[in-house]
């Protein structure tokens, strides 16, 4: 026993460091991805920010995160469906990249909205994961001040998302309509899904629970203004507003690093 202490001790500062360090690595790609596009002198399509950094904020946070689902072996349904959103994300955004790297218009709908609505569907599948493993330890007020804070969320953003949602149901009945009525919602789900888990489950998500609630909160609000700026025709790749979304997605893959150590998880593996 006596030889085996340092052995594990250093094991887990080993363990510690890798964490910090992937964690900062999501981190400091997101950042040179921001300074590229805060400071870019031209609106053009730019392979080295828009192409090699704008992809790789989305397919690193994918990458470490299946990383982290190899070392806990699968066992966190939560952390697999988080990751799995991440890389649908990093799919759809690398179609719309590519495109407009050709120099074509990205129509509604196309390939890429297969990404980002399997964002949408896993990270909500993922939060209903967290929510089904707290469910036993909540008592009624804390379910009823979760339901009260999800409704006053979706309530604010309604107001917000209502030109949104009135420009795409007041046209013709079409595909590219129902698409650009589902994001609205869904960033309005996601949200308040969030906001709702927050206000009740606090660190029960998990080490790093903070983390998760910023990203995709960040991710939904890009997402918001991003629709509000299409509304008006406005929005072209490698924008501040692209940071943000890169700012969201390292935010979420961070969570998944820091649920990977051990103890790091407030939603239980399966089986356990």
């Amino acid at each position: 026993m006596v030889l085996r202490e340092p052995v594990t001790t250093r094991g887990l500062q080993s363990g510690e460091r890798k964490i910090w360090l992937l964690s900062g690595l999501l981190f400091a790609v997101a950042g040179a991805y921001a300074a590229g596009v805060i400071f870019r002198d031209s609106e053009d399509f730019s392979p080295l920010v828009d192409g090699v950094l704008g992809l790789l904020t989305m397919w690193l946070p994918a990458a470490v995160g299946w990383l982290i689902v190899y070392r806990t072996k699968g066992r966190r349904p939560d952390i697999m469906l988080s990751v799995g959103a991440l890389s649908f994300h990093a799919a759809g955004d690398a179609y719309y990249v590519l495109q407009s790297a050709a120099g074509e218009d990205v129509p509604l709908p196309s390939p890429a909205d297969v990404g980002y609505i399997g964002f949408y569907l896993l990270m909500l599948a993922a939060l209903a994961s967290i929510v089904r493993d707290r469910l036993r330890e909540m008592t009624w007020p804390v379910l009823l001040d979760s339901a009260l804070g999800a409704l006053g969320a979706a309530a604010v953003l309604a107001v917000v998302l209502d030109p949104i949602l009135n420009s795409a149901l007041d046209g013709p009945r079409s595909l590219a309509a129902a698409l650009g009525a589902a994001y609205p919602l869904l960033d309005l789900l996601l949200v308040a899904a969030v906001i709702g888990i927050a206000a009740t489950a606090g660190r029960a998500i998990g080490e790093g629970w903070a983390l998760l609630v910023l990203g995709l909160i960040t991710y939904a609000g890009a997402d918001m203004v991003y629709a509000l700026l299409e509304l008006n025709d406005l929005y072209v790749v490698g924008t501040p507003l692209d940071a943000a979304w890169a700012a969201g997605t390292a935010l979420v893959g961070s969570w998944t690093v820091f649920q990977g150590r051990p103890g790091g998880g407030g939603a239980k593996a399966a089986g356990e």
